[in-house]
């Protein structure tokens, strides 16, 4: 019995030893230690940024920053050529030159950005909004910002700048409130006075005394003297509208809305509309709609929804975009270049 209890507690001895020689000689080799590879649940944001050469037909995904969201992409120029750039959470603000590498560019707010926009020359101008209820306006191509509180009113949706006039800009808040800048953002006045609230989604210049915003609940509102007074536009669909999607070169508008998949679309500057059925079948929502010289015309929404239309609108199909999560925004680069950012 004795002599059993003494040749298990030798092998056990062994064991232990033969163990301890292992972990020993995998500390001291020189093998590279591959660290896990940590991923994001399937619900975690990722920063994700959609690029297309092919006019939309196919999309390249990639992850650019993990835990964040991206909601606006734009481009405009300096010197050296074309500039992207992408804002969203967390202050994010990145930059490419290519649309394919991308760096952060500054880090000048913890709150989230929720729209940047430029006018689309090298003047160095770029604006935006935060969810703090603060105008962003940088003149060197985001190294350096201001920020201005609009504090009246509730919190801020979208923001446009006027093409023929870069000191002109106008604001729409949530609750209806249209805010308007003649000096570049240093001063605000409120421009219109609704009853009751309407949920504003977008707000857009379509020439320098032609506006439209997008109110989810009342309709779309027409401006045609530079947002100084609005009224309401005849429309198919009398709510549930998202953003609005323009080219000066056609006068094709288009609001795109979150009931009946369905989109409106207008050819004249927002005067007469028209209700387009986008016949694909569960799509949610279509957040952005852009439009090239072309008439070709990219839709992106919620669940990794891609719709593109070769005739100005008028049918649309669905396209595999790669990514099942939401997309906030896209923008035409040329005629065949596509961004778009999201989740």
């Amino acid at each position: 019995m004795q002599r059993s209890i003494y040749k298990n507690l030798t092998l056990v001895l062994a064991c232990l030893f033969l163990f301890s020689l292992m972990i020993s000689g995998c500390r001291s080799c020189d093998d590279e230690v591959i660290a896990p590879v940590l991923t994001p649940p399937e619900d975690h944001p990722t920063g994700r940024i959609l690029v297309s050469i092919d006019t939309g037909n196919t999309w390249q995904v990639q992850n650019v920053a993990l835990g964040e969201k991206f909601f606006s992409v734009i481009r405009t120029y300096d010197n050296s050529g074309d500039l992207f750039m992408v804002a969203g959470t967390k202050g994010t603000f990145i930059g490419s030159r290519d649309g394919i590498d991308w760096n952060r560019f500054s880090h000048f707010t913890d709150t989230t950005i929720l729209k940047i926009l430029s006018p689309g020359n090298n003047s160095g101008m770029i604006a935006g909004i935060n969810e703090e209820k603060d105008f962003l306006l940088s003149t060197n191509y985001g190294s350096n910002w201001s920020m201005t509180r609009v504090q009246e009113g509730s919190e801020m949706i979208s923001i446009d700048i006027d093409p023929t006039n870069n000191n002109n800009l106008l604001i729409c808040k949530e609750l209806g409130e249209i805010f308007k800048s003649t000096n570049r953002g240093q001063n605000w006045v409120r421009k219109n006075f609704l009853i009751e609230p309407a949920y504003m989604s977008d707000i857009r210049y379509l020439s320098g005394y032609t506006a439209l915003v997008t109110a989810s609940v009342l309709g779309i509102y027409r401006s045609t003297d530079s947002g100084e007074s609005w009224v309401i536009a005849n429309t198919p669909v009398s709510f549930g509208f998202n953003s609005i999607g323009y080219n000066p070169e056609w006068q094709f508008v288009f609001v795109t809305t979150n009931t009946n998949e369905s989109i409106l679309r207008s050819p004249n500057n927002g005067i007469d509309w028209v209700e387009i059925k986008t016949s694909v079948g569960g799509i949610g929502n279509v957040n952005k709609i852009a439009i090239s010289y072309a008439g070709v015309c990219i839709g992106a929404g919620n669940s990794g929804c891609i719709l593109k239309s070769t005739d100005y609108g008028i049918t649309w199909r669905r396209i595999e975009s790669g990514t099942g999560f939401d997309l906030y925004d896209v923008i035409f680069v040329n005629n065949s270049f596509l961004i778009a950012v999201g989740d």
